[in-house]
C-alpha cells in the first residue's frame, strides 16, 4: 500500500496520513462488527458499504486526482 507522504515540516503533520490510514482501518472493523455503514468516497462518489464479517478490506492510498499538495492546505 501506498501511503501519502507530508512534506510538512512539522513531524505530526509528517506522520498524519499514516494516523488517517490507521483510523480508517479502525472504522471499517468497527462498522463490520457491528452492521453499519461505513462511507468512502471512490472516484469522486460517495459510497456506502456494509462491511460483512469475515470481510478483510485493504485500505487503499488516494489515486493522484484526489490527492492534496500541502502547498494547498
Amino acid at each position: 500500500m501506498n501511503i501519502p507522504v507530508s512534506n510538512l515540516p512539522d513531524e505530526d503533520m509528517q506522520n498524519a496520513p499514516k494516523a488517517l490510514v490507521r483510523a480508517s482501518k479502525r472504522a471499517w472493523l468497527l462498522a463490520q462488527q457491528t452492521g453499519t455503514e461505513f462511507v468512502i468516497v471512490r472516484n469522486g462518489q460517495l459510497v456506502r458499504e456494509i462491511p460483512k464479517p469475515g470481510e478483510i478490506r485493504q485500505i487503499q492510498s488516494l489515486p493522484d486526482s484526489e490527492k492534496r499538495n500541502d502547498a494547498d492546505a
